[in-house]
């Protein structure tokens, strides 16, 4: 884990990844004021932090200007690979690696299982 954020940090999100990442923020913006409920929680987030009332245009204008540079100076900033804690539970086994990826699918069940 500690490998794959150090290397993140150093290369940072291909401008693929991010324009993935905007995409699903923005197909998924709507549902956050899906509801009365949501809406009064939106709002009382608002009231609570101070935020002006065009805080959540201002927030999706301002996901869909990030770039990688930016995204990758904020990850720099807030995350270091070596200030993890690594907690294990559970008996010691030995670890083996993983197998290498298959191009061919795993066979699926031929029917949904009971529940």
């Amino acid at each position: 884990m500690q490998r794959l954020v150090a290397e993140f940090l150093e290369e940072g999100p291909t401008q693929a990844e991010l324009e993935r990442s905007k995409r699903e923020i923005a197909g998924s913006f709507p549902l956050s004021t899906a509801s009365n409920a949501d809406i009064v929680g939106q709002l009382g987030s608002i009231g609570f932090y101070d935020l002006p009332l065009t805080y959540l245009e201002d927030f999706m204008q301002q996901v869909q200007a990030l770039s990688v540079e930016e995204v990758k100076t904020a990850m720099n900033k807030h995350l270091s690979p070596d200030g993890f804690v690594i907690v294990t539970a559970g008996p010691q086994v030995e670890q083996k690696p993983l197998p290498a990826p298959s191009e061919t699918p795993l066979e699926q069940p031929s029917s949904v299982p009971e529940h």
